[in-house]
């Protein structure tokens, strides 16, 4: 039965997308000039934490399969989902999550958030390069979906995908059209921005040294 339902609702999906495929570039050029274009010039302006760390100075800290999430609510890592406000500079930052998630018992669309537990508090974040976790430094998260309810559209730096992962939950969903109605612009997502505001030394010094304690010690 749940099979039955999925596939029809696959096949309504793609008639739905099918309806808004000719307005697929018109989309994007009014998106990406809009919202989007104004959150990262507005965090633009927000003051830089000083005692932050050069970027390119940060130690990996865990591998990029650990879930850190697991570990801690105060730590953000949403890794597809989050892009620097500027990528030359990777101080402040933007996260997105679906504005949606699929029920697995009805095959319904139900309004959810990924970000309600950490709307309007200061978290640490995490971020993933190539193989490996990095520390970013404590970041508040300011809410934008009261501003932008009806969402806005996806990055191109983003990984729709993960959009889609986080929309459903439990296995078998139809993670493939969703992950091309996000890439279409069909589907919109909400935005949560991250203001760098410190940098717990202690907690980062401490996750390197555990870290490199479990790491295989080299052959001389």
């Amino acid at each position: 039965e749940a099979s039955r339902n999925i596939a029809k609702l696959e096949k309504k999906l793609e008639k739905y997308r099918s309806k808004y495929e000719d307005e697929r570039e018109t989309n994007r050029n009014l998106q990406e000039v809009g919202s989007l274009h104004a959150l990262r010039n507005n965090y633009n302006r927000f003051p830089r934490f000083q005692d932050r760390p050069n970027q390119n100075s940060l130690r990996p800290i865990c591998a990029k399969d650990v879930d850190l999430t697991a570990c801690s609510r105060n730590f953000l890592y949403v890794p597809g989902r989050s892009a620097w406000v500027k990528s030359n500079d990777r101080h402040h930052a933007l996260a997105f999550g679906p504005l949606h998630s699929l029920d697995e018992t009805t095959s319904a669309w139900v309004e959810s958030s990924s970000f309600t537990s950490v709307y309007d508090r200061t978290v640490e974040l995490f971020f993933h390069s190539k193989d490996c976790i990095y520390y970013a430094g404590s970041y508040h998260c300011h809410n934008f979906r009261k501003n932008h309810p009806r969402g806005i559209r996806i990055s191109r730096d983003l990984s729709a995908h993960a959009i889609a992962d986080a929309a459903i939950t439990f296995e078998g969903g139809p993670r493939r059209v969703l992950t091309n109605f996000y890439i279409d612009g069909v589907l919109q997502v909400e935005c949560v921005g991250l203001q760098c505001v410190g940098f717990d030394h202690t907690l980062y010094e401490a996750l390197l040294e555990r870290f490199n304690a479990n790491q295989p010690s080299l052959k001389r």
